[in-house]
């Protein structure tokens, strides 16, 4: 509940520094977007965001974007931010599709795609999807790796956070320095992987 608030006014004042909310209908449903006009005269700038975060969360990164490209748009991936929650079965190709969708209706040209994490596989699905659409791809630790069904299992397993110990471990594991918001993130994580 807490972290959805944070949610809500991170995106406004991102609205109120120029970036417009955008939803976008895909056949995965709605994909929220921040949009922006750019002082740059660089190509439009895309940036998708990584597992269990959203655009708004990269609000340092698109704030300096906007100095040097001419739009600047951050999508919520499907089941983040304010996007529609697709259910459980969202696979590999149901983000790519999405993504594809929402992008081809944002982008009536060639832009520059910065994925992390998550965001760099839904980046690089887009290229290989849309070649023409993308003049650059910025890849930050791209997700996507083949892995045997084992360690995709154990990969997984590391993200279902059953307890707040559970989560305190992980935070411990990610940061580190968790300092006095361990806490805090412990909880957030906890929800967001939920």
């Amino acid at each position: 509940m807490v972290l959805r608030q944070l949610e809500k006014v991170q995106v406004a004042a991102l609205n109120l520094q120029g970036f417009k909310s955008r939803h976008v209908p895909t056949s995965k449903g709605e994909i929220h977007c921040l949009d922006a006009k750019g002082s740059g005269d660089l190509p439009p700038a895309v940036v998708l965001h990584g597992l269990s975060a959203s655009g708004a969360d990269y609000a340092p990164v698109l704030k300096r974007l906007r100095r040097h490209h001419s739009r600047v748009i951050a999508p919520d991936l499907p089941g983040h931010g304010f996007s529609a929650d697709p259910g459980p079965l969202l696979d590999e190709q149901g983000l790519r599709q999405a993504m594809v969708e929402a992008l081809d209706a944002l982008l009536p040209g060639k832009a520059v795609v910065v994925g992390n994490s998550l965001g760099g596989l839904a980046a690089t699905r887009f290229a290989g999807a849309r070649p023409a659409k993308v003049l650059g791809l910025v890849l930050v630790s791209p997700g996507g790796a083949p892995m045997r069904a084992d360690e995709l299992q154990t990969f997984m397993n590391t993200f279902r956070l059953d307890t707040h110990r559970e989560a305190l471990r992980f935070m411990d594991n990610v940061l580190a320095r968790p300092g006095f918001a361990r806490h805090a993130l412990a909880l957030g994580v906890r929800h967001r992987f939920r």
